[in-house]
């Protein structure tokens, strides 16, 4: 607040913080204000009188790049069937018809899915799309066996920054209903 440059008031100034981090999002709701004679007497400059605090625990930078990892994975079951390549699914995710085939928790598939996150971070943290005509994308991924096989993925850009405004947008409104019922 003091950043912003934001001076404490007798009444206070109401204050709402959205949080985005890696793993959660969190929020927080209070009032900033001058102490009363009391909090002063004790050395308080200001005071944040905190309402209430909340968040979206799955809304984080690194669940959305797992969530969509997923997803891609998802929209390619066929090929990842035929390589026999397995992937970790995220908390927040929903199962499919077929996936106790493809879902697994480990060591191969939890890299599957951290290499289709590496390839997906140009796209999260900075909207660079594929460059490739065709919208296919050649990973290296490990199959059942240890094996490192080399795989034509489908990437459809439109349908995960879709995912990231939808999950973002309901992270707002989380946020807003969790203000009205702080204040």
């Amino acid at each position: 607040l003091e950043t912003l440059k934001i001076q404490p008031t007798k009444q206070g100034t109401a204050y709402a913080v959205f949080d985005f981090g890696g793993g959660t999002t969190d929020f927080d709701y209070g009032f900033y204000r001058l102490p009363t004679q009391q909090e002063e007497n004790e050395g308080w400059e200001h005071v944040l009188e905190h309402f209430g605090a909340s968040g979206d625990q799955f809304l984080g930078g690194e669940n959305l790049l797992e969530n969509m990892a997923y997803l891609v994975f998802c929209s390619n079951v066929d090929i990842c069937r035929k390589h026999e390549i397995a992937f970790s699914k995220p908390l927040d995710a929903k199962d499919f018809a077929g996936s106790e085939m493809l879902l697994a928790k480990t060591q191969a598939a939890i890299t599957n899915t951290t290499m289709m996150m590496s390839h997906l971070r140009a796209l999260w943290e900075k909207g660079e799309a594929n460059k490739n005509a065709q919208g296919l994308t050649k990973i290296k991924l490990i199959n059942c066996k240890d094996e490192p096989v080399n795989c034509d993925l489908a990437i459809k850009e439109a349908d995960l920054l879709t995912y990231l405004k939808s999950r973002i947008q309901q992270g707002i409104q989380n946020f807003f209903i969790e203000m009205k019922r702080s204040f």
